[in-house]
Order: C-alpha cells, then sequence, then structure tokens
C-alpha cells in the first residue's frame, strides 16, 4: 500500500505534467510580436490575427473525419454543424455578421497507400489572393426580394497538404471581403505550421 507522502507526490508530479502540456498548448507571441497558438495534441501552431479569436471546441463535434482540428473567426463561434455532409459549421455560420470572416481547417485521415504519395515535403499554403476564388452564396429571401449586398456569403474549400498530411482550409465570408481581410485570411494559411504524424497516429 502507497503511503500518503508517496501519494502526495504522486499526485504533485500529475498536476506538473498536466500543467506543462497546457503551457505546450497555450497563446504566445512570435517574433513579429502577433499572437500565435500552439497545439500539441493535433501537431500545428497558428496566427491569431488582431481582431480573431480561436474556437475553444469544435464547431463540427460529429465530424470524425475529416477532423476539424482548428477554427478561427472574428465573431464568437457557437457550435453547430450541418451542411455538406454535416462538415460545414452551419450554427457559427448563422451568427456571422457583415464583415465577419471564419476559417476553419479539418483534416483527413489517411491509409498507408495514400501516405506514401503524399511524401513528408511541406506543399505551399493555398492561396486566396482575390475575391474570385471565392463562391457567392446567397441567403433564403422571398421571390422577387432584393437581396442587400451585406446578406451575402463568400465562401470556399481550398486542399492542401503538409508533412504527408491532407487537410481542407474552409473560409467564409459575411458581405464583400475587403482587400485587408482577404490579407488576413491569406496571413494565417501562410504561416500555419504543422509536424509529421496525424492525429489517428497518436503522435500529434
Amino acid at each position: 500500500m502507497l503511503r500518503l507522502g508517496t501519494l502526495l507526490a504522486v499526485a504533485v508530479a500529475a498536476f506538473a505534467i498536466a500543467l506543462a502540456g497546457a503551457v505546450r498548448s497555450a497563446s504566445t507571441n512570435d517574433a513579429a510580436g502577433q499572437a500565435r497558438y500552439t497545439s500539441e495534441r493535433y501537431g500545428f501552431s497558428t496566427p491569431v490575427p488582431a481582431g480573431w479569436q480561436r474556437a475553444r471546441a469544435r464547431l463540427v463535434p460529429k465530424l470524425l473525419s475529416p477532423r476539424e482540428i482548428l477554427s478561427l473567426g472574428t465573431f464568437a463561434m457557437p457550435i453547430g454543424g450541418g451542411g455538406d455532409c454535416d462538415r460545414e459549421p452551419i450554427a457559427a455560420i448563422e451568427r456571422m455578421e457583415t464583415g465577419d470572416a471564419l476559417v476553419s481547417i479539418q483534416e483527413y485521415a489517411l491509409n498507408g497507400a495514400m501516405r506514401a504519395r503524399t511524401g513528408t515535403r511541406s506543399a505551399p499554403a493555398p492561396r486566396l489572393e482575390s475575391v474570385k476564388e471565392l463562391t457567392l452564396r446567397k441567403q433564403a429571401h422571398r421571390r422577387g426580394e432584393r437581396i442587400p449586398a451585406g446578406q451575402a456569403l463568400w465562401s470556399t474549400t481550398l486542399p492542401f497538404s503538409d508533412y504527408g498530411r491532407w487537410f481542407d482550409a474552409l473560409i467564409y465570408v459575411k458581405g464583400d471581403p475587403t482587400p485587408a481581410r482577404l490579407r488576413e485570411i491569406q496571413s494565417i494559411l501562410d504561416r500555419l505550421r504543422f509536424r509529421g504524424g496525424t492525429y489517428e497516429s497518436g503522435r500529434v
């Protein structure tokens, strides 16, 4: 039977390990002074531009493959998925107001053959250089009703790979995207950093 002192020592050690893990998966500042979030669990780090925030929980929790590993938005993002095989963060999209943006990164599970084809080299970040790469959606409306520009939803899905891992970047902008907003989105994509392994493998 373990003595009380031994039990306390074990408890303190476990707390220290948990605390260290929490620190590793926390927000810091990068060399440019911009906020940056690192996830030990999913093996990535991402910038968080001023005015943006990270979703603290998966917005589409029922989606397993691809699996949402990161969502950043310019507003408070509620949980709730739907559409397109239940992979879209519908509840968050419905909360968006004109000027809001949302970037969600989803990772695919890979079998051995797929992993062999991807290799381990990093691919360039997907590009979103202009509004031409977004698809305009219109919200439901009555026939003949004029839709204000602010109600338009622009979106796209950009596939990419990095270190043998496959991802989709789901991007949404409410209202006509401004050049400044597009630059923020591209900055997130450009500065995402991954490491090898996948969430299924237990290595990230």
